[in-house]
């Protein structure tokens, strides 16, 4: 039976404790009391047995033999002969010594498993048995196997062959464990599978989600070993779409691709390099998923012309097309829609609620809203101030430069009898002189206005007077009442006579009536006249019995616009509207050449160069926020686009009707400018119900989904539960749990390099659809990094005290004998030290706090004398009570000498009852 300590050095520790002891005896010399002694004795008996624990006590810790435990690393990048090498290697080192020497051998991939256990003897090994997945390397797990397999005291070893390529786990933990349990680690660096891995295929990014005949991005990622030449296949579901040859230069190459997919559904992708001088085949493919979502439908309003509708059916959008009289004005028939055109859509002809719903869908669904210009668009449309105009990038309130004087504009109101009638619950009248005032509203203060009302006769209401007194028009408006008849032709004549007088340079007349004007008259020599004089007219029908044939031929005669409305809440805005018109000259008709500002995604491809000149637009004012795309060179903006709420918007200022837009309409590139900004305008894929994301974690997958509504809202509390499809296994089901508003999450177990797909489906009825995913391992991580890493193999021999070997036969004698000194193994015996010095400190602590009970007092006096049982007195006590009956006597003696006595000092009487030591 032997004895040794792990660490030695502590021992010194008890020559200061036994230093410490003598020094505190000679102070105290031979007066310490029995209890105090006792104490002392156990506190040095505590220390001892705590110092010597440290020192780490080990019993028959002598090697009286040697147990080798060899790891072979039997992953794909291992060559298949240098796992020969190493058997052979084990073989030999069994029959080196069978009387003295254990072996044991370990095979290790992805898991790990005991081939041989530890025995003095055995048959050769000539293959492996144990099924090992191959398809990683996790060194850690093989470490932690073969030191399990350690008995006895032996001197332990540790043979790791392997090429050092750890992909899987992290093997710092085990070797810090052999470390502490005193195991050398020898490595045998193994060399890999190929030398000759000329290229290799590094990641095939795709998107996730796409739109059906959207064109997208495929990038494919080759790493080569030197400048070369490949062939480079591109498969789609299986089916070559794309081969060509490659050049590639030394290290990382990216080559983009560009496809279009017409169906919906999963699509399986792969890229397949092909080299004759590769030896690695395993690593020269990669695969990936897209999922494609059907056509993005488009609801198309209005327009006069069929060219831009069809320009966004070429470009793989459903353009389903409707009146503006049509457009749906419920939320749930807009949702089916990713984009909303309106191609020259007068506002007039939207009800506000219409315009509400629009907003919203932009807003709080993603939905996308794309306005066209023309002659009855923006502000001369009746934009301004709307909804529709929050949504756009653009302001219809443009700014003007002040000219004196500027214009003149006179507005003549009906007045005849029918204009006291109620229309949708509201006076005719007031709405009329309510939308006086608006068109007042926006006039400069600098112009001039008049209100004539007329019936039968005219009546001056507001004389044209300059817009500034805008309270005097207001309280003249409210005089206003209605008469008889209706006879526009006077009140016409009138207003173009006082029209004369006025220095403006713009004279304009707005006309508003809602019946039949009586009698013959020559509107159209008057009319003209008013031309000569460059006086324009336009016309606003109100109602269904208005003269609209009328009213119409004066408005295009007189040059000016007509508007017809039976909604009587859009008369205000008709009257802002044309008032703006004329007021900011808000219809620009003359060429200008479009200039590129910005050129984002939705001007990819076409050069500022390409720009056909356009021959008008109606002028608008970009937001702070709005990205302003085309400009004219005076800086209107012409194509302008933003982010509003959840969705976008966008707004082109000239029209795509012809009128404006001539050369537009004929130029090669107007497909591709109308399918880039309808897509991007429109909803985004990621909108739909159920989008999944993939992430690796070692040997297992975690898939992500995120699940949202039509309107872009989370769904919670759905179960959602997965049906998966591996490589090599049958179906496993599982379930998504919730992890987050709107996400849920599960993991799977990886089984190799394949197709893993994923059926997603939910047991609640809840409308979510069924939805498959996809997730491909292109190859192996052994196929990655295909090198010998001697530099992590030296790491671990150099932490646990091994060395590196070459598996010479002249290296076993070493490995193979035992060490002369003691080394750490389970034998360790600290622990009973431990214990014992905790129950020696608690019999020290009552030693010193407990008192000594009446019998062992009893004992003492009758072993050691009466002093030492009644009281263990220290000498120093014994001194004081002398030195007390000194000083009493002295006192007594004084006062029988005659001293004067003070009953009033405690210290005088106090000394009286002093008692003597004897009596004590």
């Amino acid at each position: 039976m032997e004895f040794d300590f792990l660490y030695p050095g502590w021992l010194l520790a008890l020559v200061l404790i036994a230093l410490l002891s003598w020094v505190r005896w000679r102070r105290s010399g031979r007066g310490i009391s029995f209890r105090d002694g006792a104490g002392d004795v156990l506190r040095i008996c505590v220390l001892t047995l705590l110092v010597s624990a440290l020192a780490g006590p080990l019993f028959n810790s002598r090697s009286v033999g040697t147990d080798v435990v060899f790891l072979l690393d039997t992953s794909e990048s291992v060559a298949p002969g240098a796992r020969r090498r190493a058997l052979d290697f084990v073989n030999r080192a069994k029959a080196y010594g069978e009387d003295r020497v254990r072996t044991a051998l370990v095979a290790f991939g992805a898991d790990a498993a005991m081939e041989r256990s530890l025995t003095l003897s055995g048959s050769e090994v000539s293959s492996l048995n144990s099924s090992v997945s191959t398809s990683a390397t996790d060194i850690g797990l093989g470490l932690e196997l073969a030191l399990s397999a350690f008995q006895g005291s032996a001197t332990r070893r540790i043979v790791l062959f392997s090429d050092g390529q750890e992909n899987l786990g992290d093997s710092g933990s085990a070797v810090a464990m052999a470390k502490s349990m005193g195991v050398e680690v020898s490595v045998a660096p193994l060399p890999t599978r190929a030398k000759n891995d000329d290229v290799r295929m590094h990641g095939l990014v795709l998107p996730s989600d796409v739109r059906a005949r959207e064109p997208f991005s495929i990038r494919v990622e080759i790493d080569s070993a030197d400048d070369d030449n490949v062939e480079l296949l591109l498969t789609r579901n299986g089916s070559i779409f794309q081969e060509f040859s490659v050049p590639l230069v030394k290290g990382r190459n990216t080559i983009t691709l560009v496809d279009v997919v017409d169906d919906d559904g999963l699509f399986e992708y792969e890229a397949i390099l092909n080299h004759p001088d590769d030896g690695v085949r395993q690593n020269n493919r990669y695969a990936g998923f897209v999922r494609v979502h059907g056509e993005p439908r488009v609801l198309y309003v209005g327009g006069k012309t069929e060219t831009f509708a069809q320009a966004l059916s070429v470009q793989g959008l459903s353009v389903e097309r409707t009146p503006a009289n049509a457009l749906p004005g419920a939320m749930h028939q807009l949702v089916d829609f990713d984009l909303v055109v309106l191609d020259n859509v007068s506002g007039f002809d939207l009800s506000v609620q219409t315009m509400e719903v629009l907003e919203r869908y932009v807003r709080d669904t993603g939905g996308g809203l794309l306005m066209l210009g023309g002659d009855a668009s923006y502000g001369a449309g009746g934009y301004y101030g709307t909804p529709i105009e929050r949504v756009l990038p653009v302001d219809m309130d443009v700014r003007t430069e002040v000219k004196i004087p500027s214009l003149a504009v006179i507005i003549l109101l009906d007045k005849s009898g029918s204009m006291a009638s109620s229309s949708g619950g509201q006076d005719k009248l007031t709405i009329a002189k309510r939308a006086a005032m608006a068109a007042v509203e926006v006039l400069n203060p600098l112009d001039r206005v008049g209100v004539l009302a007329f019936d039968a006769a005219y009546e001056w209401i507001v004389p044209p007077t300059e817009v500034g007194n805008r309270r005097g028009i207001a309280d003249q408006l409210r005089l206003l009442e209605a008469g008889g008849g209706t006879d526009l032709f006077i009140g016409l004549a009138e207003a173009n006579r006082l029209m004369l007088e006025q220095p403006a340079r713009v004279k304009h007349l707005i006309v508003l009536s809602d019946g039949l004007s009586e009698g013959k008259a020559d509107f159209t020599g008057l009319l003209a006249r008013m031309n000569e004089e460059k006086i324009t007219v336009s016309t606003v029908a109100f109602g269904y019995d208005a003269d609209r044939e009328l009213l119409e031929s004066i408005a295009k005669v007189g040059q000016g616009r007509h508007y017809y409305t039976s909604d009587i809440n859009n008369v205000p805005r008709i009257f802002t509207s044309e008032t703006m018109v004329v007021a900011r000259s808000l219809v620009v008709e003359q060429e200008v050449l479009p200039v590129m500002t910005y050129p984002g995604e939705v001007l990819e491809g076409i050069s500022p160069q390409e720009l056909p000149p356009l021959d008008g637009y109606q002028r608008t004012f970009a937001k702070p926020s709005a990205q302003v795309l085309l400009s004219t060179e005076s800086g209107d903006p012409l194509l302008s686009v933003w982010r509003y709420g959840l969705g976008r918007a966008s707004a082109f200022a000239s029209d795509v009707d012809g009128r404006w837009s001539t050369q537009w309409l004929a130029w090669s590139k107007l497909p591709q400018l109308a399918g880039q900004l309808a897509r991007w305008t429109m909803r985004r894929p990621g909108a739909e119900l159920l989008t999944a994301r993939f992430e690796r974690r070692e040997n297992k997958a975690r898939v992500v989904l995120d699940a949202l509504d039509a309107n872009d809202e989370f769904i919670n509390g759905l179960a959602l539960a997965v049906s998966l499809r591996a490589p090599g296994r049958e179906e496993v089901n599982f379930a998504l749990q919730q992890i987050a508003p709107g996400r849920y999450a599960g993991e799977f177990e990886l089984t190799g390099a394949g197709r893993y797909y994923l059926n997603v489906t939910s047991s609640n009825d809840d409308g979510v659809a069924p939805a498959t995913f996809g997730y491909a391992i292109s190859y192996s991580p052994e196929f990655a990094s295909l090198f010998t890493d001697v530099d992590a193999l030296k790491t671990i021999a150099a932490r646990t005290g091994g060395s590196v070997l070459a598996m010479q036969p002249d290296e076993l004698e070493a490995l193979l004998t035992p060490k002369e000194q003691a080394h750490p193994v389970g034998e360790r015996v600290g622990w009973p030290l431990v214990l014992a010095a905790l129950v020696l400190l608690v019999l020290e602590v009552l030693v010193r706090r407990v008192p000594s009970p009446e019998w062992l007092k009893a004992w003492l006096t009758r072993r050691f004398g009466r002093r030492s049982a009644a009281r263990e007195i220290e000498p120093a006590y014994e001194a004081l009570l002398a030195s007390i009956e000194k000083t009493r006597d002295a006192h007594l003696t004084r006062l029988g000498e005659g001293a004067y006595y003070r009953p009033d000092d405690p210290a005088s009487r106090a000394r009286l009852y002093m008692g003597r030591a004897s009596n004590t």
